[in-house]
């Protein structure tokens, strides 16, 4: 099986609990956006592409630099999510493929 699971997945994004400051409350981070939030961002196309890698390095800097820290799920997604007409195309691109295969 080449499939990674999800806690591996959590492992390579650098996931993982922190409290919140509310009693016993836990909220969840990571160093870098989460599978499922990456997938439905803009940034998802076919391939690696420039301005992915600038997003990264860019956020690696700030990483190295102190300027970083780990982001919820809902960070991430407000942070990645992209325009609107790249996610739009590839919502549309998937649906096309899909139905093109059935």
């Amino acid at each position: 099986d080449d499939d990674l699971s999800e806690s591996d997945m959590a492992k390579l994004c650098g996931t993982y609990q922190i409290y919140t400051g509310h009693g016993l409350q836990t909220a969840t981070v990571s160093w870098f956006p989460p599978t499922l939030t990456w997938e439905d961002s803009g940034y998802n196309w076919l391939e690696w592409m420039e301005h992915d890698e600038a997003f990264f390095q860019k956020w690696l800097d700030n990483i190295f630099s102190d300027n970083a820290q780990p982001l919820t799920r809902k960070q991430w997604r407000d942070k990645i999510r992209g325009w609107r007409q790249a996610r739009n195309l590839i919502d549309n691109n998937s649906f096309h493929s899909n139905e093109y295969l059935i």
